[in-house]
């Protein structure tokens, strides 16, 4: 009988132990749970997939943190594939919008548009995605050049078309004549 009950207590205390765990676990001040999550989460190795009027977007990244209204992306590689062009950015940060109609920012950033006759590599120190425009923006100045010509400007914005508007005292070089 001895042994019998021995083999029921341990089993008991062990339950026991947990439901007190569990209940400590429960009882956290709510400060103490508010802290927790605006701690926020990181990610490695992430990989995402997001559409918008300008196409469908493939980002990636090695390590992603959880900030407020964005994800703090380092290093960022984004992919826009829409109807015949594509563009391949890479940037050393990036924030990205949880609310994928609110401006998300890529810093020291690069980049290739492909488009079926041509393609445009360009670099900037900042650049805005604005999917309400469907434009980037480049506050800081942009440097940009096919296998024609060069142009380089303080600021500068491009649309997913490929067009580009430049201000500031624009310096453009034809590269072949």
């Amino acid at each position: 009988m001895h042994g019998n009950a021995l083999r029921w207590l341990i089993p008991l205390a062990l339950l026991g132990l947990l439901v007190a765990l569990l209940a400590r676990d429960l009882s956290l001040p709510e400060r103490a749970m508010q802290e927790k999550v605006e701690e926020g989460r990181t990610l490695e190795g992430v990989s995402m997939r997001r559409s918008d009027a300008a196409g469908e977007w493939t980002i990636k990244s090695s390590v992603v943190k959880e900030e407020d209204d964005f994800y703090v992306a380092e290093p960022l590689e984004v992919l826009l594939e829409a109807d015949d062009q594509a563009w391949q950015v890479f940037s050393r940060l990036g924030r990205i919008a949880k609310d994928k109609m609110a401006e998300s920012s890529m810093y020291e950033a690069s980049g290739d548009i492909e488009f079926p006759s041509s393609k445009v590599h360009w670099v900037a120190p900042v650049a805005h995605w604005n999917p309400e425009s469907s434009f980037w923006h480049f506050p800081d100045g942009i440097a940009a050049e096919t296998g024609e010509f060069y142009v380089k400007a303080p600021r500068g914005r491009m649309a997913t078309s490929g067009q580009m508007w430049l201000e500031g005292g624009v310096y453009a070089e034809w590269l072949r004549p």
